[in-house]
Protein backbone atom coordinates (compact mmCIF):
# COMPACT_ATOMS: atom_id res chain seq x y z
CA UNK A 1 0.00 0.00 0.00
CA UNK A 2 3.08 2.58 0.57
CA UNK A 3 4.07 1.61 -2.95
CA UNK A 4 0.57 3.39 -4.22
CA UNK A 5 -0.02 6.04 -1.43
CA UNK A 6 3.42 7.42 -1.98
CA UNK A 7 4.38 6.68 -5.97
CA UNK A 8 1.40 5.76 -7.57
CA UNK A 9 -0.88 8.35 -6.02
CA UNK A 10 0.98 11.52 -7.25
CA UNK A 11 1.27 10.08 -10.76
CA UNK A 12 -2.34 9.58 -10.98
CA UNK A 13 -3.17 13.23 -9.63
CA UNK A 14 -1.11 14.45 -12.49
CA UNK A 15 -2.47 12.64 -14.99
CA UNK A 16 -5.89 13.03 -14.02
CA UNK A 17 -5.65 17.00 -13.45
CA UNK A 18 -3.71 17.28 -17.07
CA UNK A 19 -6.85 15.41 -18.51
CA UNK A 20 -9.35 17.01 -16.55
CA UNK A 21 -8.51 20.43 -18.10
CA UNK A 22 -7.93 19.27 -21.44
CA UNK A 23 -10.68 17.46 -21.31
CA UNK A 24 -13.07 20.27 -19.23
CA UNK A 25 -11.41 23.06 -21.71
CA UNK A 26 -12.50 21.22 -25.11
CA UNK A 27 -16.10 20.37 -24.09
CA UNK A 28 -16.64 23.86 -22.31
CA UNK A 29 -15.39 25.52 -25.34
CA UNK A 30 -17.38 23.10 -27.72
CA UNK A 31 -20.40 24.24 -25.67
CA UNK A 32 -19.61 27.86 -25.33
CA UNK A 33 -19.58 27.63 -29.47
CA UNK A 34 -22.87 25.74 -29.99
CA UNK A 35 -25.59 28.64 -31.26
CA UNK A 36 -28.49 26.81 -32.18
CA UNK A 37 -30.34 30.63 -33.47
CA UNK A 38 -29.61 29.29 -36.76
CA UNK A 39 -31.03 26.10 -36.43
CA UNK A 40 -34.30 27.61 -35.11
CA UNK A 41 -35.04 29.98 -37.28
CA UNK A 42 -34.74 27.47 -40.12
CA UNK A 43 -37.55 25.54 -38.41
CA UNK A 44 -39.43 28.68 -38.28
CA UNK A 45 -38.91 29.34 -41.90
CA UNK A 46 -39.52 25.85 -43.30
CA UNK A 47 -42.39 24.96 -40.76
CA UNK A 48 -43.58 27.94 -38.99
CA UNK A 49 -44.01 30.47 -41.69
CA UNK A 50 -46.91 28.68 -43.88
CA UNK A 51 -48.30 27.82 -40.95
CA UNK A 52 -48.80 31.81 -40.22
CA UNK A 53 -49.59 32.51 -43.61
CA UNK A 54 -52.54 29.53 -43.56
CA UNK A 55 -53.98 31.22 -40.40
CA UNK A 56 -54.15 35.04 -41.59
CA UNK A 57 -55.36 33.74 -45.01
CA UNK A 58 -54.12 34.67 -48.37
CA UNK A 59 -55.56 38.31 -48.78
CA UNK A 60 -53.62 39.03 -45.47
CA UNK A 61 -50.91 41.98 -46.44
CA UNK A 62 -47.55 41.46 -46.28
CA UNK A 63 -46.50 43.79 -43.84
CA UNK A 64 -48.97 41.84 -41.55
CA UNK A 65 -47.36 38.61 -42.38
CA UNK A 66 -44.14 40.33 -41.92
CA UNK A 67 -44.90 41.69 -38.79
CA UNK A 68 -46.40 38.79 -37.38
CA UNK A 69 -43.25 36.45 -38.18
CA UNK A 70 -40.86 39.21 -36.56
CA UNK A 71 -42.86 38.38 -33.19
CA UNK A 72 -42.62 35.04 -33.71
CA UNK A 73 -38.85 35.11 -34.02
CA UNK A 74 -38.79 37.48 -31.50
CA UNK A 75 -40.19 34.98 -29.10
CA UNK A 76 -38.56 32.21 -30.39
CA UNK A 77 -34.96 33.82 -29.45
CA UNK A 78 -36.07 35.36 -26.44
CA UNK A 79 -37.04 31.01 -25.52
CA UNK A 80 -33.83 30.33 -26.54
CA UNK A 81 -31.84 32.61 -24.89
CA UNK A 82 -33.71 31.54 -21.69
CA UNK A 83 -33.04 28.03 -21.87
CA UNK A 84 -29.47 27.99 -23.19
CA UNK A 85 -27.60 28.76 -20.19
CA UNK A 86 -29.25 25.87 -17.95
CA UNK A 87 -28.98 23.46 -20.95
CA UNK A 88 -25.43 23.86 -21.54
CA UNK A 89 -24.30 23.64 -17.45
CA UNK A 90 -26.51 20.28 -17.52
CA UNK A 91 -24.44 18.98 -20.74
CA UNK A 92 -21.45 20.38 -19.56
CA UNK A 93 -21.62 18.83 -15.76
CA UNK A 94 -23.27 15.34 -16.50
CA UNK A 95 -21.06 14.99 -19.69
CA UNK A 96 -17.66 15.68 -17.78
CA UNK A 97 -18.81 13.18 -14.61
CA UNK A 98 -20.11 10.29 -16.80
CA UNK A 99 -17.38 10.56 -18.85
CA UNK A 100 -14.73 10.56 -16.07
CA UNK A 101 -16.84 7.85 -13.71
CA UNK A 102 -17.74 5.88 -16.36
CA UNK A 103 -15.15 5.79 -18.60
CA UNK A 104 -12.34 7.80 -18.03
CA UNK A 105 -11.52 7.77 -14.65
CA UNK A 106 -10.74 3.43 -14.20
CA UNK A 107 -9.47 3.41 -17.91
CA UNK A 108 -6.57 6.04 -17.19
CA UNK A 109 -5.90 4.68 -13.41
CA UNK A 110 -5.36 1.42 -14.96
CA UNK A 111 -3.38 1.92 -17.73
CA UNK A 112 -1.20 4.07 -15.79
CA UNK A 113 -0.84 1.33 -13.25
CA UNK A 114 -0.07 -1.31 -15.47
CA UNK A 115 3.29 0.31 -16.24
CA UNK A 116 3.94 0.99 -12.87
CA UNK A 117 2.50 -2.11 -10.58
CA UNK A 118 2.22 -4.68 -13.57
CA UNK A 119 6.09 -3.92 -14.31
CA UNK A 120 7.03 -4.07 -11.01
CA UNK A 121 5.69 -6.40 -9.91
CA UNK A 122 6.62 -8.53 -13.20
CA UNK A 123 10.13 -7.97 -12.47
CA UNK A 124 9.85 -9.24 -8.96
CA UNK A 125 8.26 -12.11 -9.77
CA UNK A 126 10.64 -12.61 -12.49
CA UNK A 127 13.37 -12.22 -10.61
CA UNK A 128 12.39 -14.73 -8.03
CA UNK A 129 12.02 -17.03 -10.69
CA UNK A 130 16.10 -16.22 -11.85
CA UNK A 131 17.52 -16.06 -8.45
CA UNK A 132 15.98 -19.73 -7.78
CA UNK A 133 13.81 -18.00 -4.96
CA UNK A 134 10.25 -19.72 -6.22
CA UNK A 135 12.56 -23.16 -5.99
CA UNK A 136 13.53 -22.22 -2.14
CA UNK A 137 9.87 -21.43 -1.31
CA UNK A 138 8.74 -24.65 -2.45
CA UNK A 139 11.55 -26.22 -0.49
CA UNK A 140 10.66 -24.54 2.74
CA UNK A 141 6.60 -25.78 1.56
CA UNK A 142 5.47 -22.17 1.11
CA UNK A 143 3.69 -21.65 -2.55
CA UNK A 144 5.25 -18.97 -4.14
CA UNK A 145 2.33 -17.83 -6.00
CA UNK A 146 0.40 -17.24 -2.60
CA UNK A 147 3.71 -15.51 -1.14
CA UNK A 148 3.80 -12.86 -3.54
CA UNK A 149 0.38 -12.64 -5.36
CA UNK A 150 -2.05 -12.86 -2.55
CA UNK A 151 -0.52 -9.35 -0.33
CA UNK A 152 -0.19 -7.80 -3.90
CA UNK A 153 -3.74 -8.27 -5.14
CA UNK A 154 -5.57 -7.72 -1.59
CA UNK A 155 -3.51 -3.91 -1.73
CA UNK A 156 -3.96 -3.76 -5.40
CA UNK A 157 -7.76 -4.45 -5.27
CA UNK A 158 -8.62 -2.52 -2.27
CA UNK A 159 -6.03 0.63 -3.51
CA UNK A 160 -6.75 0.77 -7.45
CA UNK A 161 -11.07 1.98 -6.76
CA UNK A 162 -9.34 4.38 -4.29
CA UNK A 163 -6.36 5.77 -6.62
CA UNK A 164 -9.18 6.04 -9.89
CA UNK A 165 -11.35 8.44 -7.53
CA UNK A 166 -9.48 10.31 -5.79
CA UNK A 167 -8.51 11.07 -9.76
CA UNK A 168 -11.93 11.54 -10.64
CA UNK A 169 -12.50 13.71 -7.76
CA UNK A 170 -9.27 15.83 -8.90
CA UNK A 171 -10.68 15.99 -12.53
CA UNK A 172 -14.37 16.99 -11.76
CA UNK A 173 -12.61 19.93 -8.99
CA UNK A 174 -10.83 21.22 -12.64
CA UNK A 175 -14.08 20.63 -14.43
CA UNK A 176 -15.76 23.22 -12.74
CA UNK A 177 -13.51 26.00 -12.58
CA UNK A 178 -12.96 25.96 -15.82
CA UNK A 179 -16.74 25.45 -16.59
CA UNK A 180 -17.14 28.74 -14.15
CA UNK A 181 -14.08 30.50 -16.39
CA UNK A 182 -15.57 29.79 -19.57
CA UNK A 183 -18.99 31.37 -18.65
CA UNK A 184 -21.26 27.99 -18.07
CA UNK A 185 -22.53 29.15 -15.07
CA UNK A 186 -26.24 29.79 -15.48
CA UNK A 187 -26.38 32.37 -12.47
CA UNK A 188 -23.74 34.09 -13.33
CA UNK A 189 -23.97 37.28 -15.60
CA UNK A 190 -20.37 36.68 -16.70
CA UNK A 191 -17.36 34.35 -16.08
CA UNK A 192 -15.12 35.77 -13.34
CA UNK A 193 -12.90 34.84 -10.79
CA UNK A 194 -15.94 35.33 -7.92
CA UNK A 195 -18.10 32.60 -10.12
CA UNK A 196 -15.24 30.44 -9.81
CA UNK A 197 -14.80 30.54 -5.92
CA UNK A 198 -18.41 29.87 -5.74
CA UNK A 199 -18.08 26.41 -7.22
CA UNK A 200 -16.39 25.80 -3.87
CA UNK A 201 -19.48 25.73 -2.15
CA UNK A 202 -21.72 21.77 -2.26
CA UNK A 203 -24.96 23.55 -3.72
CA UNK A 204 -23.27 25.20 -6.90
CA UNK A 205 -24.73 24.53 -9.84
CA UNK A 206 -22.20 22.07 -10.64
CA UNK A 207 -21.85 19.62 -7.60
CA UNK A 208 -25.94 19.89 -7.63
CA UNK A 209 -25.46 18.53 -11.58
CA UNK A 210 -22.83 16.19 -10.49
CA UNK A 211 -24.46 14.32 -7.98
CA UNK A 212 -27.78 13.83 -10.23
CA UNK A 213 -25.58 12.62 -12.59
CA UNK A 214 -23.55 10.63 -10.51
CA UNK A 215 -25.91 9.15 -8.00
CA UNK A 216 -29.31 8.67 -10.16
CA UNK A 217 -31.89 6.46 -8.34
CA UNK A 218 -32.26 2.92 -8.60
CA UNK A 219 -34.40 1.06 -10.85
CA UNK A 220 -34.48 -2.69 -9.13
CA UNK A 221 -37.66 -4.37 -10.01
CA UNK A 222 -36.84 -7.85 -8.16
CA UNK A 223 -36.99 -5.31 -4.88
CA UNK A 224 -40.46 -4.92 -4.55
CA UNK A 225 -41.34 -8.63 -5.54
CA UNK A 226 -38.16 -11.07 -4.91
CA UNK A 227 -40.03 -14.13 -5.16
CA UNK A 228 -41.76 -13.23 -9.08
CA UNK A 229 -38.52 -11.93 -10.28
CA UNK A 230 -37.94 -13.56 -14.35
CA UNK A 231 -35.05 -14.83 -15.61
CA UNK A 232 -35.36 -11.13 -18.03
CA UNK A 233 -36.10 -8.83 -14.93
CA UNK A 234 -32.97 -10.74 -12.88
CA UNK A 235 -31.12 -9.80 -15.81
CA UNK A 236 -32.31 -6.31 -16.13
CA UNK A 237 -31.45 -5.62 -12.39
CA UNK A 238 -28.27 -7.36 -12.45
CA UNK A 239 -27.55 -4.64 -15.47
CA UNK A 240 -29.09 -2.13 -13.18
CA UNK A 241 -26.54 -2.49 -10.25
CA UNK A 242 -23.39 -3.24 -12.45
CA UNK A 243 -23.93 -0.02 -14.35
CA UNK A 244 -25.07 2.46 -11.53
CA UNK A 245 -21.91 4.78 -11.59
CA UNK A 246 -20.27 4.18 -7.94
CA UNK A 247 -20.50 0.90 -8.41
CA UNK A 248 -19.06 0.53 -12.12
CA UNK A 249 -16.57 2.92 -11.13
CA UNK A 250 -15.30 0.57 -8.73
CA UNK A 251 -15.84 -3.05 -10.14
CA UNK A 252 -13.98 -1.11 -13.62
CA UNK A 253 -11.30 -0.08 -11.52
CA UNK A 254 -10.90 -3.63 -9.84
CA UNK A 255 -11.51 -6.09 -12.96
CA UNK A 256 -8.86 -3.55 -14.68
CA UNK A 257 -6.17 -4.21 -11.96
CA UNK A 258 -6.83 -7.77 -11.64
CA UNK A 259 -6.17 -8.08 -15.23
CA UNK A 260 -3.00 -6.06 -15.00
CA UNK A 261 -2.29 -8.14 -12.18
CA UNK A 262 -2.68 -11.62 -14.17
CA UNK A 263 -0.46 -10.27 -16.96
CA UNK A 264 2.17 -10.23 -14.77
CA UNK A 265 1.31 -13.29 -13.13
CA UNK A 266 1.86 -15.14 -16.42
CA UNK A 267 4.78 -12.88 -18.03
CA UNK A 268 6.99 -13.72 -14.99
CA UNK A 269 6.38 -17.41 -14.40
CA UNK A 270 5.86 -19.60 -17.83
CA UNK A 271 9.42 -20.20 -17.28
CA UNK A 272 10.00 -21.45 -14.28
CA UNK A 273 13.60 -21.54 -15.12
CA UNK A 274 14.01 -18.10 -16.16
CA UNK A 275 17.56 -16.38 -16.47
CA UNK A 276 18.37 -13.39 -15.74
CA UNK A 277 19.02 -11.57 -19.00
CA UNK A 278 15.20 -12.73 -19.94
CA UNK A 279 13.80 -10.68 -17.04
CA UNK A 280 13.55 -7.11 -18.97
CA UNK A 281 11.86 -9.23 -21.34
CA UNK A 282 9.13 -10.33 -18.93
CA UNK A 283 8.45 -7.12 -17.79
CA UNK A 284 8.14 -5.62 -21.13
CA UNK A 285 5.96 -7.98 -22.12
CA UNK A 286 3.75 -7.79 -18.93
CA UNK A 287 2.98 -3.88 -19.44
CA UNK A 288 2.55 -4.51 -23.20
CA UNK A 289 0.32 -7.65 -22.75
CA UNK A 290 -1.55 -5.64 -19.58
CA UNK A 291 -2.39 -2.63 -21.59
CA UNK A 292 -4.16 -4.66 -24.36
CA UNK A 293 -6.06 -6.76 -21.81
CA UNK A 294 -7.41 -3.63 -20.08
CA UNK A 295 -8.75 -1.89 -23.83
CA UNK A 296 -10.26 -4.84 -24.40
CA UNK A 297 -11.84 -5.40 -21.07
CA UNK A 298 -12.99 -1.50 -21.43
CA UNK A 299 -14.84 -2.18 -24.50
CA UNK A 300 -16.76 -5.23 -22.90
CA UNK A 301 -17.49 -2.82 -19.94
CA UNK A 302 -18.82 -0.38 -22.37
CA UNK A 303 -21.07 -3.07 -24.06
CA UNK A 304 -22.54 -3.99 -20.25
CA UNK A 305 -23.13 0.03 -20.15
CA UNK A 306 -25.10 0.23 -23.12
CA UNK A 307 -27.39 -2.29 -21.94
CA UNK A 308 -28.39 -0.03 -18.98
CA UNK A 309 -32.04 0.35 -19.83
CA UNK A 310 -33.53 4.18 -19.83
CA UNK A 311 -32.22 7.69 -20.98
CA UNK A 312 -28.68 7.58 -18.32
CA UNK A 313 -26.21 6.97 -21.38
CA UNK A 314 -25.53 10.14 -23.18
Amino acid sequence: MLDYCALSLPLILLAFGAAGLAVSALLADLLARVDVHRAVEGVLDEQVAPLVRMLLGADAPPMQQAMTMMAVRAKARGMVDGLMPGARAALYAGGVTKLFVLELGPLLTALLLAGRIGGSYAGDVASMAASHQNKLLRTLGVSPLRWSLVPAALAALVAAPLLSAAGTALALFLAAAVGAWYGLDPSAAAPSAGAVGALLHADSWFWTRVRDALIPRLRLRCAAAPLACALPVLRADAIELATWPPLHHALKSASFIALVLAAAELSARRDADLPMRAVPRAITTAVVSAGVSVIVADWAWSRVLLQREGDYVL
